[in-house]
């Protein structure tokens, strides 16, 4: 294998480990760790805001577990913050 070609597939390799990366799953806990350890109440209230992502749920009734994907979280969050930019100028 040539080196350009080597060092080609470190780069598809490193892309793919940060997606793989930004696409984990977050429990309710990490987000709410994440978040500054806010309230389960504070999180609830989040997924009213329909520009919030849906979680992911396993299971069912009382046994459900919610996940968030990070990737899809961090992006609400750069657009929430960037709404918060545009609101003060």
């Amino acid at each position: 294998m040539s080196e350009a070609m080597a060092l080609n597939h470190d780069e598809y390799t490193d892309a793919k480990a940060a997606e793989a990366a930004n696409d984990r799953l977050l429990t309710s806990a990490q987000l709410r760790h994440r978040w500054g350890d806010v309230s389960e109440m504070f999180l609830w209230r989040r997924r009213l805001d329909p520009e919030m992502p849906k979680p992911i749920v396993l299971g069912a009734g009382k046994n459900a577990r919610r996940f968030w994907r990070l990737s899809e979280i961090v992006s609400y969050e750069r657009r929430r913050q960037e709404g918060v930019a545009d609101a003060n100028p």
